[in-house]
């Protein structure tokens, strides 16, 4: 059994407003984008925030340690084993960042924190450089992202798009099986799961992408410095500090009034990859074009050397 690793934090007040509740973050997800969105969200509270990293795997582990410490409100981040805590206390609220799942939908206490636009709104964005597309492809592990797939699969068909998946079960797999993406796809959409996200399986599969000039479209920010042609993502400091808000009026007001959390357009960045851009040949007017509709949604735009 792996262990839980516990990080003590202790935010100072402001005068205004003195910590009078006890937060509880649970993190197991240590990418940047996590970082920004827990920094976000802790440096907008005055209130006490007790955080450790969660590397385990039993959930009743879990639930002994938040019974040990006993908040007020807890903020998951990342994949966890989180259904035995979350049924364990009811009357505990969880914001549940970065772990979508048709389960957690009807569970009264969970509030969900949105972290994507429609998936439609992406590929008409890819569509819009690339008129001609007619296939995209993606690789997904549906034990983690079987529902990501699916919506992924309505919203491209719906954009007249025929799609091909890959299923893997471990990011070993990846690199033998999206050979079988060769000349039968023409954009790629990069579906983020515990399998497809590790390190491993990100350089294999935009190393794959780039030797086949296959452009891609991703929601990790962090993609675009990694090879993926555009990301459309939130901005994870916004998103933490309006997650903090969400949680602030729940603990003022001792009740939930809505159990979703979904940012503004343009609280949204859309990163386009400039040497992608003079690999594809897209001409000037094209990316002006293109910068324009995206900013009349509302979006930040920005250009990865």
């Amino acid at each position: 059994m792996k262990k839980l690793t516990i990080l003590l934090i202790f935010l100072i007040s402001t005068p205004t407003f003195a910590a009078s509740f006890r937060i509880l973050t649970i993190r197991s997800d240590q990418s940047l984008f996590a970082k920004q969105l827990f920094a976000g969200f802790s440096s907008s509270t005055p209130e006490k925030v007790i955080a450790f990293d969660y590397y385990g795997e039993n959930g009743r582990v879990l639930s002994r340690k938040v019974k040990e410490i006993n908040p007020d409100l807890v903020l998951t981040i990342g994949e966890l084993p989180i259904y035995t805590s979350i049924s364990d206390f009811p009357s505990i609220p969880f914001l549940i960042s970065n772990f979508q799942s048709s389960n957690l939908e009807n569970r009264s206490n969970v509030i969900l924190i949105n972290h994507s636009i429609s998936v439609s709104q992406k590929i008409s964005m890819l569509k819009f450089l690339f008129p001609d597309l007619k296939t995209i492809g993606t690789v997904y592990d549906p034990i983690y992202s079987k529902n990501e797939f699916e919506e992924f699969a309505l919203a491209a068909t719906k954009l007249n798009l025929k799609v091909l998946s890959i299923k893997v079960s471990s990011d070993k797999e990846i690199g033998s099986f999206v050979q079988g993406f060769k000349d039968k796809i023409d954009a790629y959409y990069y579906i983020s799961d515990a399998t497809t996200d590790t390190d491993n399986a990100q350089s294999t599969l935009f190393e794959f992408l780039h030797a086949q000039g296959i452009p891609s479209l991703s929601s990790n920010y962090t993609h675009t410095t990694k090879g993926a042609f555009m990301t459309i993502a939130p901005d994870p400091i916004l998103l933490g500090e309006k997650t903090w808000s969400f949680a602030h009026k729940i603990l003022q007001e001792g009740k939930i009034t809505s159990r979703s959390i979904y940012l503004n357009d343009d609280e949204y960045i859309l990163t386009l990859s400039m040497a992608a851009c003079e690999k594809f040949s897209l001409t000037p007017q094209m990316t002006v074009d293109f910068t324009k509709q995206a900013t009349q949604k509302g979006w930040k735009v920005f250009w990865q050397k």
